[in-house]
């Protein structure tokens, strides 16, 4: 099976641009949960702050958040 993305340039620059660089932003978006969100999970953050039981119960909302949105893209 073949697929084929065809754009009308210069109109559509910047969705072939968003086309062109998919794999760099699920890169991205793949980096976020693991230094982000993963950590918070597996071993903690190296930030008092952070470590906090509040920061936790925040970070587990925000993980909630990032799992609804990227919910279509996995």
């Amino acid at each position: 099976m073949k697929a084929k993305f065809e754009f009308t340039l210069p109109e559509e620059n910047e969705e072939f641009l968003d086309a062109f660089n998919g794999s760099k932003y699920k890169y991205v978006i793949e980096e976020i949960w693991n230094e982000v969100f993963r950590k918070n999970r597996k071993h903690g953050y190296n930030n008092p702050k952070l470590d906090s039981d509040e920061a936790y119960e925040i970070i587990e909302e925000l993980i909630k958040i990032y799992l609804e949105v990227t919910e279509d893209v996995r």
